[in-house]
């Protein structure tokens, strides 16, 4: 698995090619590309090659998801990582078709990328607000074989040992994995992440950005209810502990900074 993020078709397809030709019949190859869902163009040219690959889908609050994902662009911004110095955009910018490096309100609505996956049945309406939601990504329905885990980062990180544990089982299941994950390392990765802010770094609960959390949780709304309602009733779709998954969603109708002394 490749230590970065990596959406570039040529290393993926050359990974699963080696796989289905027996060159590496020990190994098992995985890989990180948060835009897949977005654009399933890789998805379909994965079918042929194995449609024994597992999808693994994360999904979170979208208020938060907005916050941290802006705020990780501004990271990159003053790492260094992109040649362009365009100013960073006002997250007050990145509304209807608006977007900042994949970053806008808009893409917060995940029910529209997981419809492309065809797991469910979609009415008129359904598909019309699929193909028209904004014009970044072209979308299409993608005939794919390959089942789908979806979570929630909340279910990655539940207090409740219990459950969290039943979490990883599950997925360790799913990938049939004949040995499970090192977890231990992820959470001293994760404890031994420093916060780094810059002056462009935002708060999402600040009172000015109240309009972008009323349209996110809006969207919440909609994204949750379609997942729990028709998407994980797909047998091709796997979730862990349904019932907390599913009121794990129903929260994001609500403003996650409600009752925090934030807003």
């Amino acid at each position: 698995m490749p230590a970065r993020e990596t959406c570039k078709n040529s290393e993926i397809i050359d990974a699963a090619q080696q796989s289905k030709d027996g060159r590496t019949p020990t190994t098992r190859y995985g890989f990180k590309c948060p835009t897949m869902i977005r654009d399933t163009a890789l998805l379909e040219q994965f079918a042929p090659i194995s449609n024994e690959t597992r999808l693994v889908v994360g999904v979170r609050h979208p208020v938060l998801w907005f916050e941290s994902f802006y705020n990780f662009r501004v990271k990159e911004y003053h790492e260094g990582k992109w040649t362009s110095k365009q100013p960073i955009p006002s997250p007050m910018e990145l509304t209807d078709n608006n977007n900042w490096r994949a970053v806008s309100v808009k893409h917060a609505r995940f029910d529209i990328y997981l419809k492309q996956l065809a797991k469910a049945s979609l009415t008129g309406e359904e598909m019309e607000e699929m193909l028209n939601h904004e014009t970044m990504w072209t979308k299409k329905l993608s005939l794919i074989p390959n089942k789908v885990f979806i979570y929630t980062i909340d279910q990655m990180s539940d207090r409740n040992e219990e459950r969290r544990m039943k979490w990883q089982k599950d997925l360790h299941t799913f990938l049939q994995l004949n040995a499970p994950f090192d977890w231990s390392m992820n959470e001293e990765r994760q404890s031994s992440k420093k916060k780094v802010t810059f002056n462009e770094t935002i708060n999402i609960c600040d009172e000015k950005y109240s309009t972008i959390r009323s349209e996110l949780t809006r969207q919440g709304r909609e994204a949750s209810t379609w997942i729990n309602e028709k998407f994980i009733s797909s047998p091709d779709v796997v979730v862990s502990d349904a019932l907390f998954f599913k009121s794990v969603l129903r929260e994001w109708a609500n403003d996650p900074c409600k009752g925090k002394g934030m807003d």
